[in-house]
């Protein structure tokens, strides 16, 4: 009895991280934008819906989540354990992330590449805005002089921020 409500509890866990959450946004928003969340909602969707009709069927759900179930069942024995949910669990966050640093490193290359070569030159990179270094250097004379560090060291530190050795001047997280 016990077995049969750990099994319940799973594919009701699995139902609602692979499929009901995907099918709600999908149906309760407009087209996702390009990148995001949204985006990633909108994609699980279309991976659900089999023949690209736009519309999700229940056969097509069941299809999805049989697939799901059976990437994460590594050992084949058609049983979940709590070590295996776990790693699907860690290979779904660690898709996140590598999407997430995808997308930051797609924006950094699209704010720095200035020749829109889809590359970033030493001289792009060196080149970039330094609001930092701009903030500091008070007087505008390209050096940050002794005078000038201790004055941004001091306002840091009124603002609990550290500047200097290890510190980039923003604040701590």
């Amino acid at each position: 009895m016990e077995k049969n409500m750990t099994l319940k509890l799973i594919a009701l866990t699995l139902a609602g991280t692979f499929v009901l959450a995907p099918l709600a946004a999908a149906q309760d928003f407009p087209p996702p934008p390009p990148e995001g969340p949204r985006a990633e909602m909108g994609q699980r969707f279309a991976e659900m819906d089999a023949n690209n009709d736009g519309a999700v069927s229940r056969e097509e759900v069941d299809a999805f989540e049989r697939a799901k179930f059976a990437e994460a069942d590594t050992n084949n024995d058609g049983l979940l354990s709590t070590t295996e949910m776990t790693a699907a669990a860690e290979k779904r966050r660690e898709e996140m992330r590598r999407r997430k640093e995808e997308r930051r490193q797609q924006k950094m290359l699209e704010r720095l590449d200035a020749n829109g070569d889809g590359q970033i030159s030493e001289a792009e990179f060196l080149d970039r805005p330094k609001p930092g270094f701009d903030l500091a250097d008070s007087n505008d004379d390209g050096v940050i002089d002794a005078e000038e560090r201790e004055a941004m060291a001091s306002k840091a530190k009124r603002r609990g921020e550290r500047w200097g050795r290890g510190g980039n001047g923003m604040r701590n997280r």
